[in-house]
């Protein structure tokens, strides 16, 4: 029985007095101009009454369509009123309910999702849409067996009960969305036609989206069948599976045995397929999390330019080829430190094989043209950067988790590109991120997608990458690189100044351990400046630390930038704390301050630490 909550739910209203107070057809969130009470005894099983003065029946009909019902034509009563006769369920991968088809009689289809306490919402909002029985599909195309997609849930139901792989899109005929056609990727695909226009017309659809993605995709239409019919019917006229593997007529077309000797088994292997050397995998997604400031783009550029030049990183051997890179988030900063990398790298910015989109878009609207422009210029990339995730979003709610897994997805689906490139996407972490924790924003939701999630951490000028939640590939020590300052003899602004921009060097484990002991080194000159004077403003603190910056038209001057990122490092480490814009020690960074001071003035300074 449907509730007051569940009407209240449906039409955005709310429960007052017995009654649902509502928005009227055609008015906005806000309007309460329609009262919907529960009456069994009425003959649409409500008293609906609008205070605008609308149409009854249209009121009654705006709020049977919100229910899943069918149109109110004056005549219901219970002996005729809609029953459900069948329920699909459309689960993910993993099993778990994300919404059901109904079926109705007299013939009807309305769609509903869980709403989390037992009961039923009349919409899918932001549900993520999946094909029928996915799990079941996903295991028949990991088998190699053909996957059959028929038109509608009754008949995918008959032709499993056959003991046949099968599927169909939600809505039905004119209803298949882009993303289910990755599923498809490598498998061999039967379309089984109804028998109508509109049936043919479907078909052809399905087709032209899995051509390129599916290894190989057939059309046929089952023998036989009357004027608008399908496969369920073809099954209940005695159709069998047998019939239906000659009409594939496809010697490959059979059942692939569970058992397999060994040889057969590891016949399939295929070995991977490195752009970075023991790291990153070609037609593999991955994302890059870091929080801001940390230098994920710094550390993209420079894999970019690698990429092209096909020049080792960091030790790894790097497959040379093109790069597309999505400068999104700040493609002015992508400029500059793209030319002045140029300089400092040595090569030329006007013919390097890295191409640029910039700006930010939401990407389902130029997903379509980045492939179009792709094909027509005959372009294959290795490496392709999305800079930043959060640039392209094209959901409607950014904390919407199963929006992101969407999102996700699509972003996925540039691995499809010609040259099958490894798709790396920079994210930011989800709210209050700790440095063991970098998640995507998107959660698990997010995660489940991609293939790893690299992580970057900046301590000092030393970044770390590495990998935290998910990585598929083989475990590998940290990457560490130095954050450098860099400028380009054409790097100027508008009064002819010198742009001091930065990018990243790779360095080896000693270089590393040197920088580290470095960083400590500059850590404990600070704590050591706010112990010998607790009121020691920023560039006080600047000048005792010696750190004075050495060009421009500041030179001299004390690096207050540096002191402040300083202190948020001490500050994770719980050493110093900020108190009404005051820096000042903890008690704990007080002792450690304290310790260091005598052992000094004991062992000397290159002894202490």
């Amino acid at each position: 029985m449907i509730t007051l909550e569940q009407i209240a739910r449906a039409l955005g209203g709310q429960v007052s007095g017995g009654q649902v107070l509502a928005p009227g057809p055609g008015q906005s969130a806000r309007d309460r101009s329609l009262s919907i009470k529960i009456d069994e005894t009425a003959p649409s099983g409500f008293v609906v009454h609008s205070f605008s003065g609308d149409d009854p029946i249209r009121c009654k009909d705006f709020l049977r369509e919100k229910l899943g019902l069918p149109p109110f034509n004056g005549k219901t009563s219970a002996a005729s009123k809609p029953i459900i006769v069948a329920e699909y369920d459309y689960v993910d991968e993993h099993g778990e309910l994300l919404s059901q088809v109904v079926r109705y009689r007299p013939k009807g289809f309305r769609q509903r999702r869980p709403d989390g306490h037992g009961g039923w919402l009349w919409s899918l909002g932001n549900t993520r849409r999946v094909l029928y029985r996915l799990p079941e599909l996903m295991e028949s195309i990991a088998m190699k067996r053909p996957i059959f997609i028929a038109e509608g849930e009754k008949a995918v139901d008959a032709l499993v009960k056959l003991g046949v792989p099968a599927t169909c899109s939600p809505g039905g005929a004119g209803k298949w969305r882009n993303e289910y056609s990755k599923e498809f990727a490598g498998a061999n695909v039967v379309i089984l036609s109804d028998a109508d226009e509109q049936g043919e017309q479907h078909a052809k659809m399905v087709s032209k989206l899995l051509a390129g993605i599916a290894s190989n995709v057939s059309t046929i239409r089952l023998p036989e069948l009357p004027l608008k019919g399908d496969a369920y019917d073809w099954v209940q006229d005695g159709g069998t599976a047998e019939q239906l593997w000659k009409l594939v007529d496809r010697p490959s077309a059979k059942r692939a045995p569970l058992i397999q000797i060994s040889r057969d088994f590891v016949s399939g292997f295929v070995p991977p397929d490195y752009l970075v050397e023991g790291l990153m995998q070609r037609r593999y997604f991955y994302s890059f999390t870091a929080r801001t400031g940390d230098g994920k783009t710094a550390v993209a550029l420079v894999m970019a330019a690698h990429v092209a030049l096909g020049r080792q990183l960091g030790g790894r051997d790097v497959e040379k080829g093109k790069v597309l890179y999505f400068a999104g988030e700040n493609p002015t900063d992508v400029k500059m430190r793209w030319i002045a990398m140029a300089e400092c790298m040595g090569f030329d910015a006007d013919t390097i094989e890295v191409y640029f989109i910039e700006g930010a878009f939401h990407f389902k609207e130029v997903a379509a043209r980045v492939r179009q422009e792709v094909e027509t210029l005959s372009l294959e990339f290795s490496f392709i950067v999305i800079d930043t995730s959060a640039a392209y979003f094209d959901g409607e709610q950014e904390n919407d988790n199963a929006q992101h897994g969407d999102y996700a997805r699509r972003l996925r689906s540039l691995t499809k590109l010609p040259g099958g490139p490894t798709v790396l996407v920079l994210c930011h972490p989800v709210k209050n991120a700790t440095r063991d924790n970098l998640v995507p924003r998107g959660g698990g939701a997010y995660i489940a997608e991609v293939d790893g999630n690299l992580t970057c951490l900046l301590t000092g000028k030393v970044i770390e990458v590495h990998w935290q939640v998910k990585f598929r590939g083989i475990n590998f020590e940290p990457w560490h690189f130095e954050l450098v300052e860099i400028t380009a003899k054409i790097l100027k602004d508008q009064k002819g100044e010198k742009i001091i921009t930065i990018m990243v060097r790779a360095l080896d484990d000693r270089e590393h351990s040197k920088r580290m002991a470095e960083t400590r080194s500059e850590e404990v000159d600070l704590m050591l400046a706010m112990l010998e004077n607790a009121e020691a403003s920023i560039a006080e603190l600047g000048r005792t630390c010696g750190w004075l910056v050495t060009s421009g038209k500041d030179i001299g001057k004390p690096q207050k930038s540096k002191v402040v990122r300083k202190l948020a490092e001490l500050k994770k480490a719980t050493m110093v704390r900020n108190t009404l814009g005051v820096w000042e020690l903890t008690e704990k960074g007080t002792q450690h301050a304290k310790k260091i001071q005598a052992k000094i003035q004991v062992k000397g300074r290159s002894e202490a630490f």
